[in-house]
């Protein structure tokens, strides 16, 4: 068969359809039984990264050819799974690799109080000064 000048291969899928890959449009590969969002910065870096492999897997098995993510857990891990990913290491669909979620004092992403530091998805920065710095930290890593 010829597509266009293309030779190309006919499939006979016995009254099959196929079906393109779905996209996952709001991807945290790195969290895993998350109760609270201090959960993801108690998870140790390491593990963090192997979960984000698995759960990778899991989004390619399911059918999802591409994922963006949503918000890491640390500067590094999206990438450094995004990587493995494309370098054929571990089995993963396309993914958009993010930084953890900069975020102000007090939103979405800061875990801490007063009284202790809690590590959690994000970084807080608070003024353009501020988050202009956290972004270049992001991008060095």
């Amino acid at each position: 068969t010829e597509i266009d000048g293309i030779a190309c291969a006919a499939v006979d899928l016995h009254g099959r359809a196929v079906i393109p890959g779905m996209v996952e449009g709001h991807a945290h590969t790195g969290f895993e039984d998350i109760a609270a969002m201090t959960d993801p910065g108690d998870t140790p870096p390491e593990e963090g990264v192997l979960i984000g492999l698995l759960n990778a897997g899991r989004l390619l098995e399911a059918g999802f050819t591409s994922a963006f993510s949503a918000a890491g857990v640390r500067p590094r891990q999206d990438p450094v799974t995004r990587n493995w990913i494309n370098a054929g290491r571990a089995p993963g669909p396309r993914l958009l690799a993010a930084s953890p979620e900069i975020t102000a004092t007090g939103n979405l992403g800061d875990g801490s109080v007063m009284h202790q530091h809690r590590d959690s998805f994000g970084l807080v920065a608070d003024g353009a000064d501020e988050v202009r710095a956290a972004v270049r930290r992001c991008l060095r890593e």
